[in-house]
């Protein structure tokens, strides 16, 4: 982006020259432009089964379920993280796309075509199992009524039941 802003500038400056609109002995500044370098991408890092099964040990619900739900419906972690309980249909056995969490802020899906509805096949169960855990914690301190995760110290809540 940077090389192309200097290309449009030096040909600004080049035409001005050629229509004699600047003197020939005007110097194109665009000459002088240093650019800086270029970023380096990191290459992407995909674990081995092996390696995401030593990772999903280590987890305890609910983050292991947010894991487990992004891996098994290929969905963002920001869409999980926006679900609610009320886009979780247990007897089709789905989950509905209809917000994300970015940032701590609740909004639309990334895409138009991020909005779908998505099956949960084997994570049916530990939702169900998930959900009814939630009328024991709403009396533990930490937990809000209305949510399926403690609350992040930037206030992100995950499952919100609305």
């Amino acid at each position: 982006m940077m090389a192309d802003l200097r290309n449009i500038m030096s040909g600004i400056f080049s035409k001005a020259q050629e229509w004699e609109i600047l003197p020939d002995t005007f110097a194109n500044p665009m000459n002088r432009v240093k650019l800086p370098r270029k970023w380096e991408v990191r290459e992407k890092r995909i674990l081995t089964e092996e390696q995401t099964a030593r990772v999903l040990a280590r987890l305890a619900d609910p983050q292991l379920l947010l894991c487990e739900t992004c891996l098994d419906t290929g969905t963002r972690i920001s869409e999980v993280t926006g679900l609610q309980i009320k886009h979780v249909d247990l007897e089709e056995g789905s989950i509905r796309i209809q917000q994300r969490n970015w940032r701590g802020d609740i909004d639309e899906p990334k895409t138009a075509k991020s909005k779908r509805t998505l099956a949960l096949a084997d994570l049916k169960e530990r939702f169900r199992t998930w959900i009814a855990s939630l009328e024991h914690r709403d009396q533990s301190p930490g937990y809000s009524p209305k949510t399926m995760t403690r609350s992040s110290p930037c206030g992100t809540r995950a499952f919100a039941r609305r």
